[in-house]
C-alpha cells in the first residue's frame, strides 16, 4: 500500500491553484497514476533482464496496483532480435541476452563490440528485450504513450514489433499504428465504467523519417488539426479525453510557447487531462479553465520515470495521482491531484537499482525535493499511512456520500482490466 513508501514531506505548501470545485461531488470515482519516460541504457536493461523489469518500479507497485489506470511514455521499441538497421539476429535466451547486455555495460571492451550486430541497445538507437512487455502488465502498467522522438529507432518494422508485443502482453497504447493501418489514432478503454479516450503525438523522431505513417505529430499542421478535430468529436462518446504529448526543450523546467499553445488548443477542444513528456525532467503542474467553464488539468511534463541519466534533476520525478468523478448529470470531472515522489537510483550497483521514495537523509534527496515543490505544491504528496484518495479532505464532507467517504478499491482484477480498443475511423 502506499504507506510502505517513504515520501518526504519536509515542508507544507497550500493546494490552492490545484483545487477543483467538484471535489466532493457524489458520484462514481476513477483513479489514474501517470508517470513519465521510461528509457533505459544497456546496464538497466541487464538489471531488468537478470531479475526482471518490474523490480525497476516495485517501490511504486503499490501505487499502481491501487490506481484504476496506470499510465507511463515508452521511450524506445521492443522489437525481439532487430537490429540498428532493421536486420534481425536468431532469437536469443534471457541468459544470452543479460550477457550481452552486460558486455556492452560493463566491459572494457565495450567500444569493440559491433552494435549493429546487438539487437538491445541504448542511445542514441534504444531498443528493449522482449520480456519488458509482459513486466509492464505485472508491474501494473494499464497503458503507455509509443509517440517519442525514438518511435522509430527500430524503423517501421519496429513499431509493429512494439505494438505486437504490448498486444500479446494486455498492455494498451496509443501515438503509434501498424504499416498500412487506416484506422484513426485513439485508443478507448473501458474501465471501472468510465471511457478514456488517449491521443499520443510527438514533436519529432530525431529525424528518422516515418514512411509508412505510423508515428502521430502533435506539430505537423493537417496532423495537429486531425487530433484536435478527433478531441472534439470524442469529448461526447468518453467520459475523459487524455492526450499525452512528447514534446518541450530537453532538461529544461518550464514550458515554453509551444507546449503551452498546444495544450490550451487541446483542452479548449475537450481534453480533460494532458500529461507531457520528453524534457526528462520535471515541469509544473496546472490547472486550465476552459472558455466553456470545465476545469481541466496539464502536466508539462511528468520527467522521467525508471532511466540511467546521471543528472541529478532527471533522476527526480513523481507518479501524477489525479481522480475523476461522474457527476449525477453524467459529466466526468477532474476532483482533485496527489503525487507520490520518487528517485531513480543506479549508482549503487544492480542490487540497487530502481526507483526509490525520497529519503530526508539523503542530501541528494532534499535537493530533489525542492525541485519537486517548484512543480507541484509539496502538501499534495500522499503521505505514509495514507491510501491512493485524491480527495481527503471530503472523507467528513459529507456523511450520507459513500463516494466522499469511501477510499478506491484494491484493484485486484488487472489481468483482465482495463480494455482498450483503437477506434474505427
Amino acid at each position: 500500500m502506499v504507506g510502505l513508501l517513504t515520501v518526504l514531506v519536509g515542508m507544507w505548501a497550500p493546494r490552492g491553484a490545484l483545487d477543483f470545485p467538484d471535489a466532493c461531488a457524489d458520484g462514481p470515482r476513477l483513479t489514474l497514476a501517470a508517470a513519465g519516460d521510461l528509457v533505459m541504457q544497456p546496464f538497466v536493461q541487464w538489471k531488468g533482464t537478470r531479475d526482471g523489469f518490474e523490480t525497476l518500479w516495485s517501490a511504486l507497485a503499490p501505487v499502481f496496483r491501487e490506481a484504476d489506470v496506470t499510465y507511463l511514455n515508452l521511450e524506445g521499441p521492443i522489437a525481439e532480435g532487430l537490429t540498428w538497421r532493421a536486420g534481425r539476429v536468431p532469437p536469443r535466451s534471457a541468459a544470452e541476452v543479460a550477457r550481452a547486455l552486460a558486455l556492452q555495460s560493463w566491459s572494457k571492451t565495450a567500444d569493440q563490440i559491433d552494435r549493429d550486430l546487438e539487437p538491445y541497445t541504448g542511445y542514441p538507437r534504444f531498443n528493449y528485450p522482449p520480456a519488458l512487455a509482459g513486466a509492464l502488465r505485472r508491474g501494473y502498467v494499464d497503458i503507455v504513450s509509443t509517440a517519442n522522438n525514438h518511435s522509430l529507432d527500430r524503423h517501421g518494422v519496429g513499431v509493429d514489433a512494439t505494438l505486437d508485443a504490448l498486444d500479446a502482453a494486455g498492455v494498451c497504447s496509443t501515438g503509434t499504428r501498424r504499416r498500412g493501418a487506416r484506422l484513426a489514432w485513439s485508443t478507448v478503454m473501458d474501465v471501472r465504467g468510465f471511457r478514456l479516450a488517449w491521443l499520443g503525438c510527438t514533436i519529432h523522431t530525431n529525424g528518422l523519417p516515418d514512411r509508412h505513417g505510423q508515428v502521430r505529430s502533435c506539430v505537423e499542421p493537417t496532423q495537429r488539426a486531425e487530433l484536435l478535430a478527433e478531441i472534439a468529436r470524442l469529448r461526447d462518446q468518453v467520459d475523459a479525453v487524455i492526450v499525452t504529448p512528447h514534446w518541450g526543450w530537453e532538461y529544461k523546467d518550464w514550458a515554453n510557447k509551444h507546449q503551452r499553445a498546444f495544450a490550451h488548443a487541446a483542452l479548449d477542444a475537450g481534453a480533460t487531462l494532458v500529461l507531457g513528456t520528453h524534457p526528462h525532467v520535471v515541469q509544473p503542474v496546472e490547472r486550465h479553465t476552459t472558455p466553456d467553464g470545465r476545469d481541466t488539468l496539464v502536466a508539462w511534463s511528468l520527467g522521467n520515470f525508471v532511466n540511467a541519466h546521471f543528472r541529478e534533476g532527471t533522476r527526480t520525478s513523481f507518479v501524477l495521482v489525479v481522480g475523476l468523478t461522474r457527476r449525477a448529470d453524467g459529466r466526468a470531472v477532474i476532483n482533485g491531484v496527489r503525487h507520490v515522489p520518487f528517485w531513480m537510483e543506479h549508482r549503487m550497483g544492480p542490487n540497487r537499482m530502481g526507483v526509490v521514495p525520497l529519503d530526508r537523509r539523503d542530501p541528494r534527496h532534499r535537493a530533489a525535493a525542492q525541485r519537486l515543490a517548484k512543480a507541484i505544491p509539496p502538501g499534495l504528496a500522499l503521505r505514509p499511512g495514507e491510501p491512493l484518495e485524491t480527495t481527503p479532505d471530503c472523507r467528513v464532507a459529507s456523511a450520507g456520500s459513500s463516494a466522499a467517504t469511501a477510499s478506491p478499491a484494491l484493484r485486484l482484477d488487472w489481468l483482465t482490466e482495463p480494455r482498450c480498443h483503437v477506434v474505427a475511423p
